[in-house]
């Protein structure tokens, strides 16, 4: 996951995922450092919330992108 490579940055870090299904960018801002299993265990919460994207928790925000923000980290 390419978050490892940020995770020790100064947060919030957003990671933008491109959704087919939607067509449009997603951002997930990842509010604190956190590991990557804890991360992966944050996005499947979001998942089965049934607000595919727009969650929001201590640990994880999921969002439309604005306009045509491209491909982040």
């Amino acid at each position: 996951m390419l978050y490892d490579r940020v995770k020790n940055d100064i947060h919030p870090v957003a990671v933008n995922y491109f959704a087919k299904d939607v067509g449009r960018f997603i951002k997930f801002t990842v509010k604190v450092p956190t590991t990557t299993e804890e991360l992966k265990q944050e996005l499947r919460t979001s998942i089965k919330s049934g607000r595919k994207y727009d969650y929001e928790s201590e640990l994880l925000a999921v969002a439309f992108a604005d306009g045509d923000e491209s491909l982040g980290v």
